[in-house]
């Protein structure tokens, strides 16, 4: 009776608000979160039973879609980039929802022949001040581009396993540098998205393997740690003389495979 009540009252506060006033503490995407988004994976099956939570989903993205050009232009940088990273993983869930049960993100795609492909993202339509895009033009123009920040790829889901698990809380202005710094630590942590293997005859290491992500975004990453190794070797060395040491050598940064099945617990 108690999570009726609570769900009950989340909805009713969409017609609280000013008209011209927006939720940075973006609670109503944070329950959804909450309830439904683990470290193994989301429970979108659950969430297809909870039939309040999606109207709280829905109502979340229809309340990010009427943002204005000017009234985003009036929020400081990390208003805005805790609004675009949330208002990207809500769509992500939405795109998931209207097509469930699928496998895989990529099911979303059309490549040739109709088979499915491995980026679904232009074939994902979304509303942004005013304007329709589809999630790849909003990813690259509207967040990549602005920003220039690595640790953001630690923070957007594409729906699939090898992307970082979803937070379970939404990210809000005065905590954004902490919440990026905090997953990028977890996904790197993480011994399927990073491997260091030593070898055995000198004992050195030569060649760490990281996730596809990086790859992918390696301008963002060579432009802010000056390359990939200096990026990588903070998380394998304990030391400043040892990181030092092992910059030195002819170390090389390598990609693992990129697991495109949906990230579903």
């Amino acid at each position: 009776m108690k999570t009726w009540f609570s769900l009950f009252f989340l909805l009713m506060s969409f017609s609280g608000f000013p008209k011209n006033s927006f939720d940075h503490t973006h609670k109503h995407f944070n329950h959804v979160l909450q309830e439904f988004s683990t470290e193994s994976g989301f429970k979108y099956q659950e969430l297809i039973k909870a039939k309040a939570s999606i109207n709280i989903l829905f109502a979340y993205l229809k309340k990010n879609e009427a943002v204005s050009s000017k009234e985003f232009s009036s929020w400081n940088q990390n208003q805005k980039l805790a609004f675009l990273i949330n208002f990207y993983n809500a769509n992500i869930l939405k795109a998931v929802l209207d097509n469930y049960p699928i496998k895989s993100i990529s099911e979303l795609g059309k490549g040739v022949f109709g088979q499915a492909a491995n980026d679904p993202y232009p074939y994902i339509n979304i509303n942004f001040l005013g304007k329709k895009f589809n999630l790849q033009e909003f990813k690259q123009n509207s967040i990549r581009r602005p920003f220039e920040e690595p640790r953001i790829h630690f923070a957007l889901n594409g729906g699939a396993k090898g992307f970082p698990p979803l937070r379970n809380e939404a990210y809000i202005p005065e905590k954004l540098d902490q919440q990026l710094n905090d997953q990028m630590g977890k996904f790197m942590s993480l011994k399927e998205n990073a491997i260091f293997p030593v070898e055995e005859r000198s004992k050195k290491l030569k060649s760490v393997y990281v996730s596809k992500i990086i790859d992918w975004h390696r301008a963002e990453f060579n432009k802010t740690y000056g390359n990939l190794k200096n990026f990588v070797l903070p998380y394998v060395t304990e030391t400043t003389d040892e990181f030092n040491t092992l910059r030195k050598e002819r170390m090389k940064v390598k990609f693992l495979d990129f697991d495109w099945k949906l990230n579903s617990k």
